[in-house]
């Protein structure tokens, strides 16, 4: 039977507590301690979760022998560092996506996962969705023949505040990062690295993407189409193209569980694959079987495609000219 693991928190903001929620729901799960730069909300978010350690400095808690796992849910700009530290002090990472903002900083974050002997994954947890899993199988037994044009898109009308992390390039604001990422990660399970990638782009008032289209070309011929926004909102729908037939993803992919597979024009079928509430439970299961099995990666998710990924995502910010004002 698996151990209890033992998590602490970095960041406690909104992502951290649906994350929190999460825990919750896993039996050999608990939330060990939580840190903020400011302690009244570490205390606020202890309270609400009852967890037995706060701090108002991260150190404190990656150097807390009472936790086992680290999850990093800081601001992008400062996902690299918190989870740094938190390998350095023998702690496993899950680190919120984007794992980095950059390929160099995914890699200073593999070698020092390596050096270290711990495990480290990006939190890109739609990869481990029920849907998901039933869509590669779909793949895989060749059902739909070999994919070969995929579309993605996901965008959100956030409310315009130049502060906001969406929106301040400080704290690596933009639509790529942030929210298309999740397109990226898609294209890169179905269809591998792109050789080629063109795309238009539209900067905000902040300077960061406002909204991107992009198109990553293949080796063997395969095409995707990726669109993302902070500024419009889209229908959050994907749709992947083989041979043989197609695969639908239905309205809010990212976190949905209904699908559409057609085979030859012909044979229709629509599935809703069984999910949890809170979607977050099952790349925490993941994580934990990852460690129970001695692993210091998620094949699923390996760290390889997470840097493969931002290797596409820094090509297409150099073809923009885009840089952040810390890198």
């Amino acid at each position: 039977m698996s151990k209890t693991y033992r998590w602490g928190i970095v960041g406690p903001g909104r992502i951290a507590h649906r994350f929190a929620d999460a825990i919750s729901h896993i039996k050999n799960a608990q939330l060990q301690a939580v840190a903020s730069t400011n302690m009244q909300r570490a205390e606020d978010f202890a309270q609400k979760y009852s967890i037995p350690d706060h701090y108002d400095n991260y150190e404190q808690l990656f150097f807390n022998d009472m936790v086992d796992i680290v999850y990093v849910a800081t601001t992008h700009n400062f996902h690299c560092d918190n989870s740094v530290c938190a390998l350095k002090a023998g702690k496993h990472v899950l680190c919120e996506k984007p794992m980095a903002v950059n390929a160099s900083q995914v890699k200073q974050m593999i070698k020092s996962a390596q050096s270290n002997n711990v495990f480290l994954m990006e939190a890109m947890w739609t990869r481990f969705l029920p849907m998901m899993a039933e869509v590669r199988d779909v793949i895989r037994k060749g059902t739909i023949g070999t994919p070969q044009y995929l579309h993605a898109d996901f965008g959100v009308n956030f409310e315009f505040d130049p502060q906001s992390r969406i929106f301040n390039p400080n704290l690596a604001g933009g639509a790529l990062l942030d929210i298309g990422i999740y397109c990226f990660a898609l294209a890169s399970m179905v269809l591998g690295k792109p050789s080629n990638i063109s795309s238009s782009i539209k900067m905000t008032e902040t300077g960061v993407d406002g909204r991107s289209t992009v198109l990553l070309e293949y080796d063997g011929g395969q095409v995707a189409v990726l669109l993302q926004a902070i500024d419009m909102e889209t229908p959050a729908e994907a749709l992947i193209i083989g041979s043989k037939g197609t695969i639908k993803l239905h309205r809010r992919w990212t976190s949905g569980s209904k699908y559409t597979v057609t085979v030859n024009k012909r044979t229709e079928k629509t599935y809703k694959a069984k999910t949890h509430k809170n979607g977050f439970v099952y790349q925490i299961r993941a994580v934990h079987e990852c460690i129970d099995a001695g692993k210091t990666e998620c094949e699923l998710m390996s760290l390889d495609e997470t840097l493969s990924i931002a290797e596409t995502m820094d090509a297409l910010r150099a073809q923009w000219g885009f840089r952040y004002p810390f890198e």
